[in-house]
């Protein structure tokens, strides 16, 4: 069973007052995963955003049967899954424990549904999540731009061009 206090933890949901954190906490689910669990896979449809209390989870891709591109390291306190809440979409990336890692499951439809019922709470929580979703945009944009830059076709379209490549 998930507690207010537990939810206390989470960055995502800093910015609710304990009576929004106990409604959460009723519908809220825990889990205990060892090392190497998938959680869930790119494009997956996804059912609950999630909350990392113990351990570490890693958002991967891996292009074309490639070794996983990590995106991004999950620490205790950081939530992910934000796809879940948004209709129609899916998991953008897959998730994988990568040590002995305690999870915390919110399903997404009782959450929006909670969001209704009291907007003062959907607006606490976009306020506080909204940024981290903007600067995890920016971070990946960046590995993109990166992982372009240094790929050989376009060093050469670059260099055919009178730019020199100095990656």
């Amino acid at each position: 069973m998930v507690q207010a206090n537990d939810l206390e933890k989470i960055l995502a949901l800093q910015g609710l007052g304990q009576n929004q954190l106990e409604k959460l906490a009723a519908i809220a689910d825990k889990g205990r995963y060892p090392a190497g669990k998938v959680l869930f896979r790119h494009r997956e449809k996804l059912t609950h955003y999630n909350l990392l209390l113990e351990g570490r989870v890693a958002l991967t891709l891996a292009p074309d049967g490639e070794d996983p591109l990590t995106l991004e390291m999950i620490e205790p306190g950081r939530s992910f899954g934000i796809s879940a809440l948004i209709p129609g979409k899916s998991g953008s990336a897959n998730a994988v424990c990568q040590e002995d890692s305690t999870v915390i499951h919110l399903p997404a439809e009782e959450m929006l549904e909670l969001f209704e019922q009291d907007s003062d709470m959907g607006y606490r929580f976009m306020y506080q999540v909204l940024p981290s979703f903007k600067t995890r945009m920016h971070q990946r944009t960046r590995q993109y731009i990166l992982s372009v830059e240094q790929h050989p076709e376009f060093q050469q379209a670059l260099e055919s061009l009178g730019h020199v490549f100095y990656g």
